[in-house]
């Protein structure tokens, strides 16, 4: 059974933490964090809590997170956390058929979307 009631539409607020935290692996993530993303930032740190190196991530990943929520959609997968409180367990940014031009880019303001 896919889980209807656990997977809603999110937004960038709603998403950017797990997203960053995926990607960055701090505060205690238990996941693999992006590769590339070690490799990137390690002329800065490998402290993947410093906050210098979480801030820069959450500067190139938000504008793909605004972008998505502007032009296309941000799914979100909502779990409970020991304390009963909801919590994002993973994002996924996606553009749903018809809404990108057939060369992949977004389509334009004031055109069929």
């Amino acid at each position: 059974d896919f889980a209807w009631d656990k997977v809603r539409k999110g937004s960038y607020e709603s998403s950017f933490d797990c997203i960053t935290t995926a990607f960055n692996g701090h505060g205690g993530f238990g996941g693999s964090n992006e590769p590339s993303v070690d490799w990137k930032f390690s002329a800065m740190t490998n402290d993947r809590d410093d906050p210098r190196r979480i801030d820069a991530i959450g500067s190139f990943l938000a504008p793909m997170l605004v972008v998505s929520e502007a032009y296309g959609m941000i799914l979100e997968l909502v779990v409970n956390d020991e304390n009963g409180r909801a919590q994002v367990a993973a994002s996924c940014a996606c553009y749903p058929p018809g809404t990108l031009d057939s060369d992949g880019s977004t389509m334009k303001a004031g055109g069929d979307r």
